[in-house]
């Protein structure tokens, strides 16, 4: 796992399915939800991980991301990572 690339894609997915209700459909909610538990196993195996999560330059990254493919405005979402 790419830490940081795919917890950015998870953003990106999480807040389409969000923000565009009209889109969603069951391989996208597979998708979603494995890619969770994939996260989830690869931090707790990998407690040093965590420390990326620290780093505001990839939730910057992962928010402008979302916001250029979405037409989501920045104000939308947290400031910094939940």
């Amino acid at each position: 796992m790419h830490t940081i690339g795919e917890l950015r894609d998870q953003v990106l997915k999480e807040h389409k399915w969000q923000h565009q209700p009209e889109r969603r459909g069951a391989s996208w909610e597979v998708t979603i939800s494995s890619r969770r538990q994939r996260m989830i196993r690869r931090l707790n195996k990998t407690p040093s991980l965590r420390g990326c999560l620290d780093d505001p330059d990839w939730w910057t990254d992962a928010c402008n991301l979302v916001s250029a493919e979405t037409g989501i405005g920045m104000d939308k979402f947290p400031r910094h990572c939940p």
